[in-house]
């Protein structure tokens, strides 16, 4: 049986908003609701402390999410597929990363196309005329 990770905060009023860090959280086995719940970074929580994110939103706990390689190398055999999907996620932004290089390359170059182009222009427009005042000069 696999065990699915949730991804929970701590509710506003039980911690300060610096400490209001997302969390990753082995779904407990079985039928019964634990008095605590026990994150992967190990920080325990009662009823009320926590709500169930369906987004990542604000900051990870870095903690809970270096801890989750390990889980998945056998500590807890139900967490690989969680690993297999996270290596094909992690493949996803590799290649959103690459693809935004390409694009910010591509903008570089037009920048410097256009930088050159003004140069010239300037240049044309100034054509060694005066520069206090004379006709055709640039101000």
């Amino acid at each position: 049986m696999a065990i699915r990770l949730l991804l929970v905060r701590p509710v506003g009023p039980t911690v300060g908003e610096r400490a209001r860090v997302a969390h990753l959280v082995p779904v407990p086995e079985g039928m019964s609701r634990p008095e605590r719940l026990a994150t992967c970074c190990g920080a325990k929580f009662g009823p009320g402390e926590l709500e169930l994110l369906d987004r990542v939103v604000g900051m990870p706990c870095e903690v809970c999410l270096s801890r989750v390689p390990l889980l998945t190398r056998g500590q807890h055999d139900g967490l690989a597929p969680v690993a297999d999907d996270l290596d094909s996620r992690l493949a996803v932004v590799e290649t959103s990363l690459r693809h935004i290089a390409a694009q910010l390359e591509e903008v570089q170059n037009l920048f410097v196309q256009v930088v050159k182009a003004y140069r010239v222009r300037s240049k044309d427009i100034g054509g060694g005329r005066e520069r206090n005042g004379g006709e055709g000069s640039v101000r």
